[in-house]
């Protein structure tokens, strides 16, 4: 639902590994869509459901009323942070705001 409520305002933004990564120490070692000997994880339905949704279903882009700031690093290493970041997103959107997202 919180990827759909997005998709009028944000333009490219989601980074998802393909893959888990075992080795990594951040995220990407067990954040992919789909596991490190590549079975399909919970995720990868989302994403599949979502295209099948957008289907034929012309993409436009809403202009934004407020600019979030989010750091590629601590989303990357931080769990905690992720859940901030997504907490704000929440509270945007609630809010009747239309966020865009400036990454550093």
């Amino acid at each position: 639902i919180l990827v759909d409520a997005l998709i009028p305002h944000a333009n490219g933004f989601l980074n998802w590994p393909t893959f888990d990564m075992p080795h990594a120490d951040d995220i990407s070692n067990h954040g992919g869509i789909f596991t490190a000997d590549g079975r399909p994880k919970a995720l990868a339905n989302v994403y599949r459901q979502l295209t099948d949704s957008l289907q034929h279903r012309r993409q436009l882009r809403t202009r934004a009323t407020v600019t979030l700031q989010a750091s590629l690093v601590g989303l990357y290493t931080s769990r905690q942070y992720q859940d901030a970041m997504w907490d704000r997103v929440h509270e945007t959107l609630q809010a009747g705001q239309i966020p865009d997202f400036r990454f550093v």
